[in-house]
């Protein structure tokens, strides 16, 4: 494990340089900024925010409201808040000794920055499937959060500094859904990135609340969900870019339809038509054992799956949730829908490999 300063009397420095869409922050002694000089054809910035003689949490928190616009300084100061706030020295920025070593830790991060971004160009290559037994502890505390702040009219969580959609854009939540790994990483946000992350993030709380409807906290995903794309239209609406313009057309409300119910039609209709192997069809193949056998069918036999087949073919939206119900909106019409055609393509493939 590298040697980490506990040191907070200014002798200690954050150094951060920028790639195309991502900040990396290391720490360091105070005397590498005189060798880091040598490297011109590196930009790595310094920023003192280690000291907590000078900047104890109140200071950061203004300077945080003061530089929100550069993204080296906020990526320092993500740094030194999961310094403060996280037990784990693995996940804190990287501490180095001497410029050569970070300079080739610098280095190496760009190169794997641009062979990621090329990787994920790949049409080929999909972002995980999230599923409830996916999420930590911590992640739905912060979930549940989001939809009490949504819930009180955005007027409660008062003790973030941070509203809550960014919150959990740089949540391990984030990461996990989106494929993130790099702790190390500050990611420098744009908006045309926040406004995509945040139509991801909500789809997949959506994808939860359909496996959950009906158990307890299960609105928190609905909540939460609806929050987050509310959050991106708003900030979609504010970019003055003719090709996110059109992207707009898509959601339109056509129909009278709210921007979550084209999502869950969408989202419904994609599963209606796709493979037993499809991403989500797949995903639901565990959910689809426990609800059917709870429902009385023995998926290990070929009888029990016959009579499973046999039910969902005739089984009605309202069955299709753990809580049996009227579908009192489009949304739950929809992820109803989509439940028993995945629950039935699952059955019918199992089905064809016993025969």
């Amino acid at each position: 494990m590298p040697h980490r300063e506990k040191g907070t009397s200014g002798s200690i420095m954050y150094y951060v340089i920028k790639g195309e869409t991502t900040c990396f922050a290391a720490r360091g002694p105070k005397e590498l900024r005189d060798d880091l000089k040598k490297h011109e054809t590196m930009d790595i910035r310094t920023f003192d925010y280690d000291d907590t003689i000078v900047w104890i949490d109140d200071a950061l928190q203004f300077e945080r409201r003061r530089v929100k616009d550069d993204p080296y300084a906020m990526a320092a100061l993500d740094a030194e808040r999961d310094r403060r706030s996280i037990a784990d020295e693995n996940r804190h920025a990287p501490w180095f000794e001497n410029a050569a070593a970070m300079i080739a830790d610098f280095s190496l991060a760009l190169e794997e920055e641009s062979y990621n971004a090329d990787e994920w160009d790949d049409e080929d290559d999909l972002t995980p499937v999230v599923k409830m037994d996916d999420l930590t502890a911590q992640d739905k505390k912060l979930i549940h959060e989001i939809a009490e702040f949504a819930r009180a009219g955005n007027k409660s969580v008062d003790r973030y500094e941070d509203p809550p959609e960014m919150l959990i854009l740089r949540s391990d939540f984030c990461q996990t859904a989106l494929g993130r790994q790099d702790a190390y990483i500050m990611r420098c946000f744009n908006e045309v990135d926040i406004v995509e992350d945040l139509k991801d993030l909500s789809a997949r709380l959506l994808f939860i609340y359909g496996e959950e409807r009906g158990k307890k906290g299960s609105e928190d995903y609905f909540d939460a969900a609806m929050y987050l794309y509310r959050k991106a239209v708003e900030l979609q609406e504010e970019i003055d870019d003719e090709d996110f313009a059109s992207d707009d057309e898509d959601w339109e409300d056509e129909e009278g339809e709210n921007p979550l119910e084209i999502m869950a039609r969408l989202f419904s209709e994609h599963i209606r038509q796709a493979d037993a192997d499809d991403e989500f069809v797949a995903g639901l193949g565990e959910a689809t054992d426990q609800f059917l056998t709870e429902k009385g069918f023995d998926l290990s036999t070929l009888a029990g799956l016959k009579a499973a087949q046999a039910w969902l073919e005739k089984a009605k939206v309202e069955e299709a949730f753990w809580s049996e119900g009227p579908i009192e909106n489009a949304i739950d019409q929809h992820m109803g829908e989509a439940r028993i055609a995945a629950m039935l393509k699952i059955v019918k493939a199992r089905i064809e490999k016993r025969i």
